[in-house]
């Protein structure tokens, strides 16, 4: 199912511990086959360990995001959002300008836990394992 609703993020991080996940695109090579597919494949031991939610975001409009998350089969464990205008991403300062590869600009790679709506931690992990044991610090 496809919604290009609007979503105020200051509302919707409010009252949850969410971990958010940054990638730069969608059907890129490394995160199609090995990135989003870890925390699909934890989503369960994640949300063990404290987190409410998961959800992947990157600067990609929200119909090939909703494309992209039906091709990794994780709708059910994740949640993906579309930052099209990468008004998000760059109040955050996690745009990175890859316009000499032909790829416009991006999100860094990154994945915070936001609790109540502070950012309580920041990385950019490279192991999955990594990121449960993170978390369950956080809480």
């Amino acid at each position: 199912m496809f919604s290009n609703e609007l979503v105020d993020t200051a509302e919707y991080f409010s009252d949850k511990n969410v971990v958010l996940v940054g990638y730069p695109g969608v059907f890129t090579p490394t995160y199609t086959a090995t990135h989003i597919p870890e925390y699909i494949e934890a989503a369960e031991e994640i949300k063990g360990h404290g987190a409410d939610e998961i959800v992947a975001i990157s600067l990609n409009d929200p119909f090939v995001t909703s494309v992209f998350a039906s091709h990794l089969g994780g709708k059910q464990q994740i949640n993906f959002m579309a930052d099209g205008n990468g008004e998000f991403t760059k109040a955050l300062g996690l745009e990175i300008d890859r316009s000499s590869a032909m790829l416009s600009i991006c999100n860094k790679r990154f994945s915070m836990f936001i609790k109540a709506n502070q950012i309580v931690e920041f990385k950019n992990l490279k192991s999955i394992w990594r990121l449960s044991i993170w978390i369950s610090c956080m809480i």
